[in-house]
């Protein structure tokens, strides 16, 4: 699990470095990041949907 804990702690350094730097910086990459997040839980729920049919058959 260690790949978690540096991903974490990149995150964290990425966070602080844009808004000491750039506040409209860190606003675009959360931006980003809630998109990415919105189309994986569209991706979930296309998923969930396959299987119901499938298991309808």
């Amino acid at each position: 699990m260690w790949h978690i804990d540096v991903l974490t702690t990149a995150l964290d350094l990425m966070l602080d470095y844009c808004l000491l730097t750039n506040p409209l910086r860190l606003w675009a990459f959360l931006t980003k990041l809630d998109r990415h997040f919105e189309s994986v839980d569209e991706s979930i729920k296309e998923i969930k949907e396959l299987i119901s049919i499938f298991e309808a058959l």
